[in-house]
């Protein structure tokens, strides 16, 4: 028995940037595609790739998904489906940090938003904003996120992570990740923030997205 007859896994490629979860199994259920247990946007420092990880229940629906997906559009993007083997799929890092386990996993190069799901968990209820002057702080992004239902640690510390460059990047500006109590608060705070200006936070118009 070959490694392909295992595979759970399929990626597809060309998908929107824009694309949510939700927008991706609409297609596949449109398409329909069958045995689908989860749905992964994959992301490089916190953007997403225009690629997506799609988990299978049973390695038998593997084939006839392939065929569907291969003559699927999204969005007027002809996508291209292909099978992973469990050992090359990737695996997101589904560990659940607290706020000082998030600080120190970012100060490692850890918490680099590649990936399925970006790495991270409270999918929905994270949001990235970039954008901001490099010397934007924690504090000054909580000032302008007043208001808003943002995660706490047990310390009473808002969940705001300021996320270093890749090694040997530059950048003017800088990016965050946010945690919120509800997927709703999540939703609003990119409505809120996408493309404003905050003189605490820099000259230019920040940046919003969710991470799914």
């Amino acid at each position: 028995m070959t490694a392909l007859q295992h595979a759970r896994h399929i990626i597809l490629r060309g998908v929107p940037k824009t694309a949510t979860t939700w927008d991706v199994r609409r297609v596949l259920t449109r398409s329909g595609a069958h045995g689908v247990t989860n749905i992964h946007i994959c992301y490089e420092y916190f953007k997403p790739t225009g690629e997506v990880l799609i988990t299978l229940s049973r390695p038998h629906f593997l084939r006839d998904n392939l065929r569907v997906l291969d003559n699927v559009s999204f969005a007027a993007s002809r996508v291209s489906p292909r099978p992973f083997i469990p050992e090359e799929a990737p695996r997101p890092k589904m560990r659940s940090r607290g706020l000082r386990g998030k600080e120190q996993a970012a100060l490692r190069g850890a918490l680099n938003g590649n990936g399925p799901h970006a790495g991270m968990s409270n999918l929905d209820r994270t949001v990235t904003i970039w954008g901001l002057a490099g010397k934007a702080t924690p504090r000054a992004l909580a000032e302008v996120l007043e208001g808003f239902d943002v995660a706490e640690s047990a310390k009473g510390r808002m969940n705001i992570i300021k996320i270093p460059l890749p090694e040997n990047q530059f950048s003017m500006t800088s990016r965050f990740i946010v945690t919120l109590k509800t997927v709703a608060e999540a939703h609003r705070v990119v409505r809120a923030l996408h493309q404003t200006r905050h003189e605490q936070l820099g000259t230019h118009p920040i940046k919003a997205a969710l991470l799914y």
